[in-house]
């Protein structure tokens, strides 16, 4: 009777350390299901709201630093080819001599912006929503 008793309760035990590996399986996998779904509509949204095209003035992330940009041509509206513009001073940028021409995935194009301002006959720009990226940099 006492081994009987034994190897009742190893069975049980086994299936509390199951049942508990399950539970926390299945908590681990709606954590990550519910911030995959998060992610997908948020990335909808900015793709759906930003018509990206050629012509267009943006402000770009690279390597962790934003840039003011012009897109040149694009690809399937995946990647884009932009004209980056350099920074001149504080808060003035300037187009470099040749043209800094990057192809960017569209998630490295961040808003959409007014074309740069002359304010120089040395051709320095102003591009005023920089100011609030500079913050960043």
């Amino acid at each position: 009777m006492l081994q009987r008793q034994k190897t009742l309760e190893s069975h049980f035990s086994d299936i509390r350390a199951i049942f508990t590996l399950f539970s926390i399986s299945s908590v681990f996998f709606l954590l990550v299901f519910n911030s995959n779904v998060k992610n997908e509509s948020t990335t909808n949204e900015n793709e759906s709201t930003i018509p990206f095209g050629v012509g267009t003035f943006v402000i770009l992330k690279y390597e962790n630093d934003f840039y003011p940009a012009k897109i040149v041509n694009e690809d399937n509206g995946d990647y884009y080819c932009c004209a980056i513009m350099r920074q001149s001073g504080m808060n003035h940028w300037e187009w470099p001599d040749p043209p800094d021409l990057i192809w960017y995935h569209k998630d490295d194009l961040i808003c959409i912006i007014n074309e740069p301002e002359v304010i120089s006959a040395r051709g320095v720009y102003d591009v005023p929503e920089m100011k609030e990226f500079l913050k960043y940099v």
